[in-house]
């Protein structure tokens, strides 16, 4: 199946769930919640299009673009110029409908559409520290840290020089 991007109908209006980050959450021992975080991606971002006044043709761009999707089976692209300049879906981002969609005939061949859609990926959650002009020193390899403690954690360089200090986290 070819994955057709969604038409490119600027909305009325859109609403949106940011969804929520992979993370667990975990109790002991009354010491507080501790979390860990899965990975990057933010799940269940979900948005609604509001469409007011569309003619016939645009509403059979939807209706033909949702039976050529397999109703709320298939993955498809946004384009981001729906998002109305908001930065927070990528442009390699995939959809899914959530629902069949509802339409309203208000007269005069015109229609008031509601579409919901869900990212099946969402926006990825990284945090790039700039250490300016710096360059990095040679790697070091460490065999084991110790966290004591509750989360948040803080790493404290104990007064290191910051153009020395590199931190790189992976959980892959």
């Amino acid at each position: 199946m070819t994955i057709s991007p969604f038409p490119t109908l600027i909305p009325n209006s859109i609403s949106l769930n940011h969804g929520t980050p992979r993370v667990n959450e975990y109790e002991s021992f009354g010491i507080g919640p501790i979390r860990f975080k899965r990975n990057n991606v933010v799940n269940n971002q979900s948005f609604t299009f509001n469409y007011r006044g569309l003619d016939q043709t645009s509403v059979e761009l939807l209706r033909n673009h949702y039976e050529d999707n397999s109703g709320i089976a298939a993955q498809f692209t946004v384009p981001t110029s729906l998002f109305g300049g908001l930065t927070i879906v990528f442009d390699s981002s995939l959809f899914r409908y959530t629902d069949t969609f509802t339409e309203e005939h208000t007269g005069q061949q015109l229609y008031t559409v509601s579409v919901e859609i869900q990212a099946v990926e969402g926006i990825e959650l990284f945090f790039t520290l700039n250490g300016g002009p710096a360059t990095l020193p040679a790697e070091t390899e460490v065999s084991r840290i110790v966290f004591v403690g509750t989360a948040p954690f803080i790493l404290n360089g104990n007064g290191s020089d910051a153009s020395q200090a590199t931190l790189a986290l992976n959980a892959d």
